[in-house]
């Protein structure tokens, strides 16, 4: 294959998620927490939140975590793609990487819906992550939660056409040390309020959504891989042969 051929096909792959790049939990990092969105529902702040890791840029970071307080404590950062969930709030549900994806997919819905959805939305993140057990749903009315539910279908519709190599967990350090000592760990039957020793600060995640290419997509590379190598066959064989 000629070298114009290979550059191709490796410029190709390195576009592709890569999992390595997030393989791993790492600890310890100083998450410092700067305040909400400014956008109250059901008298609860909802929205992107504000917050800076090892005293880098601020960024916006997504509330996973209803029952407790957010603020500032040293963390736990495990990444989607690692499959290690041990050190977050929900790593011991059985189904927690699927309730991490659609909490990471409603999350991004933040930047492109109006602020009057921002509440219905961050609902669905609520619910999705303590569902069934623990839901948070008190004084929400029946037509908000048909928007709430509405915001859950869209998730369970929609998650899996995304990559979430490059979102990331923040997790305080003292809910892990729940973990290892309860049976159920630091989670959904634990929480208890927001500065209880075993339970820690609020859970935030942060990063961006990659698109899971369309089938047709995959098929119009292949396509042209298979064209641009059948080319340099032929180039090749026609400069052996003059």
């Amino acid at each position: 294959m000629s070298k114009w051929v290979t550059g191709f096909v490796l410029s190709a792959v390195v576009t592709l998620p890569l999992a390595s790049a997030s393989a791993q939990v790492t600890y310890p990092h100083t998450y410092t927490h700067k305040g909400g969105s400014g956008v109250v529902f059901n008298r609860t702040a909802v929205g992107p939140f504000k917050g800076s890791l090892d005293g880098g840029a601020t960024m916006n970071v997504f509330c996973l975590d209803f029952f407790n307080g957010a603020r500032s404590y040293t963390a736990y950062q495990t990444g989607f793609a690692g499959g290690d969930f041990s050190k977050t709030r929900f790593g011991l549900l059985s189904d927690h990487l699927k309730r991490y994806q659609k909490a990471a997919w409603l999350s991004s819905q933040f930047a492109n819906q109006a602020r009057g959805q921002w509440g219905f939305i961050q609902y669905a993140v609520w619910q999705t992550m303590y569902s069934p057990t623990g839901k948070p749903n008190a004084r929400i009315t029946s037509v908000q939660q048909a928007k709430i539910d509405n915001w859950l279908t869209l998730a369970d519709q929609n998650y899996k056409k995304y990559y979430y190599g490059r979102f990331y967990v923040l997790t305080d350090r003292v809910v892990a040390q729940g973990n290892s000592r309860f049976p159920n760990g630091c989670q959904v039957t634990n929480v208890v309020g927001a500065n209880h020793p075993t339970c820690g600060g609020q859970e935030f995640i942060y990063g961006n959504l990659t698109p899971v290419p369309e089938p047709a997509t995959w098929g119009l590379l292949a396509v042209g891989l298979i064209g641009m190598s059948a080319a340099s066959l032929a180039h090749r064989k026609k400069q052996r042969q003059s």
